[in-house]
């Protein structure tokens, strides 16, 4: 069996969830089953070599339009299998030259569209319909991601195939005077902290999360609490990012919040263990992967009271109303000032997070590989 992956992930989207999650699949996969033959699309000779010891190939594709003639040549002359787009199925190709694959990650330009921009939408809404109609099998990576495909593009329900992401055995609890002493080194952060980790994003209420903090400084047991914001806020996210940034300096704790860019993906295992808790005020997500990280970590989580977190963690984590600050204000604090409260949620967390598994997901893809060359093979 000849599989073909795109790796934009890795080659492109340095910093990003997307990274994690190919980087994560791809060393797992190819570790679990080294018999099957891998060749990964790779756009230029960035980075080469540095993650996986995979067949690299190197397509000058037109991302931008959706021109993936190249693509398709390439996986005609060279008999491929299966073609597997992780990038939310959009270098999925115009024309059927062998059976493809694609995960979806979200819908977030059709969920609500003023969360994108007009280059993404436009994007998404050409390559996004050519994804799901010439998938042979669409990964959801999570139940409420499955439930908007059917409901926005009335997709069979056998067609798509839940497969959760896992979390990297990477992420576990270790001794925080080691993780605070690296940070402060490397970072020149110290003392306690809150954390949030993922994208500098309008939906994911920061600006909320800046004006909860503001009223934790109150208390004479948190007044040298910081927070720290872990996210790439250049491009896209630069215009938020300055929102940001005056909202901190009107409420006065500009100087209490750290916003450090984007950092080595293996550098978070040590801020996780850091933090006092992890707060994630989404409004909209795929699959909190970072969330799961924090819980392996042993740090308690506060999360958004919606659908995808409900189904995620559930009860193992304290879930808020966002429009509710006072709410979201005083489940901090609960969670910092009562030590009991706070052991219990770091050993739900823990547990819970062992749900996630990247060897699961691993097995599962490679049984949906194995389907679509044998449909006897369920």
């Amino acid at each position: 069996m000849k599989v073909c992956i795109d790796g934009i992930g890795l080659n492109m989207l340095q910093g990003t969830s997307l990274c994690s999650y190919t980087y994560e699949f791809l060393k797992n996969l190819t570790k679990i089953y080294p018999e099957l033959k891998y060749n990964l699309i790779w756009d230029n000779d960035k980075e080469e070599k540095k993650y996986l010891e995979n067949k690299l190939i190197y397509l000058n594709l037109n991302r931008l339009t959706n021109d993936y003639n190249i693509l398709e040549n390439y996986i005609e002359e060279n008999d491929i299998n299966i073609f597997h787009s992780i990038n939310n199925g959009f270098s999925i190709p115009y024309n059927k030259k062998c059976k493809y694959v694609s995960t979806i990650y979200d819908l977030l330009p059709i969920f609500n569209m003023s969360y994108t921009d007009k280059p993404y939408y436009e994007k998404f809404m050409n390559s996004m319909p050519i994804a799901i109609e010439n998938s042979d099998k669409i990964i959801a990576v999570s139940k409420f991601i499955k439930d908007q495909i059917i409901e926005y593009f009335h997709v069979d329900n056998k067609k798509i195939q839940v497969i959760y992401p896992g979390c990297s055995n990477y992420f576990r609890s270790i001794d925080s005077n080691i993780t605070k002493e690296f940070i402060k080194k490397n970072y020149n952060i110290y003392g306690e902290f809150l954390l949030y980790v993922g994208s500098i994003h309008p939906r994911k209420n920061l600006h909320v999360l800046l004006k909860v903090f503001k009223s934790i400084k109150y208390y004479n047991a948190t007044k040298n609490m910081k927070l720290v914001i872990i996210g790439n806020y250049k491009g896209k996210a630069y215009e938020y990012y300055l929102k940001l940034k005056s909202l901190a300096r009107f409420l006065k704790i500009q100087d209490d919040v750290i916003f450090t860019g984007s950092i080595d993906y293996q550098d978070t295992l040590y801020f996780y263990n850091s933090s006092e808790c992890l707060i994630n005020l989404s409004l909209y997500e795929g699959f909190p992967l970072s969330v799961i990280e924090a819980m392996a970590c042993g740090t308690p989580v506060i999360c958004s009271n919606n659908k995808i977190f409900n189904e995620i963690i559930g009860d193992y984590a304290i879930l808020v109303d966002v429009d509710d600050e006072v709410y979201i204000k005083e489940n901090i604090l609960e969670c910092l000032i009562n030590h009991n409260y706070k052991e219990k949620l770091c050993k739900k967390g823990i547990k819970k997070s062992l749900e996630y598994k990247w060897e699961n997901n691993v097995f599962k893809m490679h049984g949906v590989y194995q389907s679509l060359m044998d449909p006897h093979i369920k």
